[in-house]
């Protein structure tokens, strides 16, 4: 992977907080959250700052930083994934299981392999009964890039696993069907760039530390044989999907879908004014923690399909460049807090880009920061 890409990545998910849901996870069904690793604005500033820089101000900012890490920060998210399934470690050699060993690329796509192999299923010859059960947990610690690393990136997977145990039962008098699952999954990883080198780019150094937990409790659901033939077409034609005939068919339905994500990043930045040739620096530090506690039952799912058919409908009109309102039903949802800011050298707030305790305002500031599609 081209180091250009790499730091656009890295920078990317830590200003987006983008999360993969799957990770290690204990037996209990549940989503208890480990706090993510404490990154200071200090710890990210390198041995060689230019001595020529001076710190940035909120206006010089605006004109002449944002629009500097806009144009590094492009066409990136779909690489998220690459790089934190084969990357990742901190610079404080800590990590949420104290794991030290090096991963391969190799020993990595071998776990995965073996991700099928490590489900259990089971189903009755006449087909009216089944159940899965199983985990899966990938090699955790620093990650080894082979014969060719990328110069400047050192990265850390901290966990990436599940767990599943779930069964189905059908009546054969009445033809309803039974259901009850719990779930769990988590991901941890982290990084550290040195770019210090490169001239070209303007975020000189980095730190980034994620967490991300899921967690399906104690799902109890029967359905009608008519939803289940709902649910059945999908796989040939999910644009067909009716949500009210699927919900209609529900009898009864309970359990709770838990869920964290935590954010803790910083980047030294060194930007040179084109209009002037002063060079100004300050550290982005960007932190966020969101949470969902939803309890699963025949009403709220109700109105989580009609809020999420209505985001749909409202992006459809509109281009399908959604506005900050429409996320704002999902605000009782998820509980989330976000704060992006700029620190000088002596690790003092110079000044707060955003600063949201809800889920449809951070998603509008950052969106904001990384495209055009967002209006207030």
């Amino acid at each position: 992977m081209k180091l250009n890409l790499l730091r656009k990545t890295l920078f990317l998910v830590a200003l987006c907080g983008a999360i993969i849901f799957a990770g290690c996870k204990n037996d209990s069904g549940s989503s208890e959250p480990s706090v993510v690793e404490t990154i200071t604005a200090l710890s990210v500033v390198p041995d060689n700052v230019n001595p020529d820089a001076e710190p940035v101000t909120e206006a010089k900012f605006e004109t002449v930083v944002e629009p500097m890490l806009k144009s590094e920060l492009s066409t990136v998210v779909g690489s998220v994934t690459k790089l934190f399934s084969k990357s990742n470690k901190t610079s404080s050699g800590t990590s949420y299981y104290n794991n030290s060993r090096a991963v391969t690329e190799e020993e990595f796509e071998e776990s995965v392999a073996k991700m099928k192999d490590s489900i259990e299923m089971k189903m009755s010859e006449d087909g009216t009964s089944g159940s899965m059960k199983g985990s899966w947990s990938a090699p955790t610690g620093e990650i080894d890039f082979g014969e060719n690393p990328p110069e400047g990136v050192k990265a850390r997977l901290d966990s990436l696993g599940f767990n599943i145990n779930a069964s189905y039962n059908m009546s054969q008098t009445t033809g309803k069907i039974s259901a009850s699952a719990n779930a769990a999954a988590r991901f941890g990883a982290s990084a550290e760039i040195d770019l210090s080198k490169d001239d070209e780019s303007c975020i000189k150094s980095g730190k980034f530390s994620t967490l991300a937990t899921f967690a399906l409790v104690g799902l109890n659901a029967s359905m009608n044989p008519e939803g289940m033939g709902e649910m059945m077409a999908l796989s040939s034609s999910p644009s067909a999907m009716n949500p009210e005939a699927i919900l209609g068919s529900v009898t009864s339905i309970g359990g709770k879908v838990l869920a964290y994500e935590g954010v803790n990043s910083a980047f030294y930045f060194e930007v040179e004014d084109p209009d002037n040739g002063n060079v100004y620096n300050g550290i982005i530090k960007y932190d966020l923690t969101a949470s969902i506690n939803y309890n699963i039952t025949e009403e709220s799912l109700a109105e989580l399909t009609g809020t999420i058919t209505g985001l749909v409908t409202s992006m459809k009109g509109k281009g399908t460049k959604p506005t900050a309102a429409d996320f704002e039903a999902f605000d009782d949802l998820i509980d989330m807090k976000a704060d992006f800011a700029v620190y000088d050298l002596t690790g003092e707030k110079i000044f707060t880009i955003f600063e949201s305790t809800s889920f449809s305002g951070t998603i509008a500031e950052v969106m904001k920061l990384t495209t055009t599609t967002v209006t207030d």
